[in-house]
């Protein structure tokens, strides 16, 4: 029903999501920003891992997949 009523279209390989991943050297990074409320120390890590090429529509898909389950 939303591809009819959006007319939804594959895009032309022009227009397929630029490659945005970025492999850092090795080393650590800190990015310290001021917490809006205080009192709230909660804190994140964030891990970034390249797994495989974008070009693999099986591999992309269960990773996607991984990272909803993962996600909480």
């Amino acid at each position: 029903m939303v591809e009819s009523i959006l007319k939804a279209k594959p895009l032309p390989p022009t227009q397929f999501g630029i490659r945005r991943s970025l492999i850092l050297p090795p080393g650590r990074y800190v990015w310290n920003r001021p917490l809006n409320d205080p009192k709230n120390v909660n804190s994140v890590i964030e891990y970034s891992l390249f797994v495989g090429e974008q070009t693999d529509k099986k591999l992309k898909n269960l990773l996607t997949l991984f990272s909803q389950l993962t996600e909480e």
